[in-house]
């Protein structure tokens, strides 16, 4: 959903890298944190604080799983099926005499 590799996170939890300000941005934004805080607050402290708010993980969990219906209603487009464009689900098609 932020289009990061596994890579990119491989290396970031190991700290050969940093993120760019850009991609620091687009991941305080999903969770609802400034990048400044994201920057200077370690893992565990966020854990302890912002990100262990029930609303806020309410929030993303949200954001998840409409990511996920969405990725699920292109590979059924791809795959031919018709797909509800309000849910995103599949329609089952039905014969006509």
């Amino acid at each position: 959903m932020l289009d990061l590799s596994q890579s990119t996170l491989g290396k970031w939890g190991t700290g050969a890298r940093q993120p760019s300000f850009a991609t620091a941005l687009k991941i305080g934004e999903f969770f609802g944190l400034p990048a400044d805080r994201l920057a200077t607050a370690s893992f565990e402290d966020l854990l302890g604080s912002e990100l262990s708010d029930p609303e806020r993980f309410r929030g993303v969990e949200t954001k998840i799983e409409r990511a996920r219906s969405g990725l699920r209603a292109v590979r059924d487009l791809e795959a031919g099926k018709v797909v509800d464009v309000e849910t995103g689900k599949t329609v089952k098609r039905t014969r006509r005499s």
